[in-house]
């Protein structure tokens, strides 16, 4: 499973200053939202980089149209 970047630093960011501010204790319920959101966001561009490459499996398979 990739990670882009974008989602990466957004997870580290939401969540490292929570994790400061918690004196580096547990994330609470409403803290596992952020992250939710985040994931969120990941798996939507997770799936349109699947949807664009078996997109273009199916044209490399089809050949050159006459």
């Amino acid at each position: 499973d990739c990670w882009f970047e974008e989602a990466t630093s957004a997870l580290i960011n939401a969540w490292g200053r929570r994790y400061l501010e918690l004196n580096s204790g547990n994330l609470r319920q409403k803290d596992w939202q952020v992250y939710e959101r985040v994931e969120g966001e990941k798996q939507r561009m997770q799936f349109a980089k699947d949807l664009e490459l078996q997109r273009m499996r199916m044209k490399r398979s089809w050949g050159p149209q006459w």
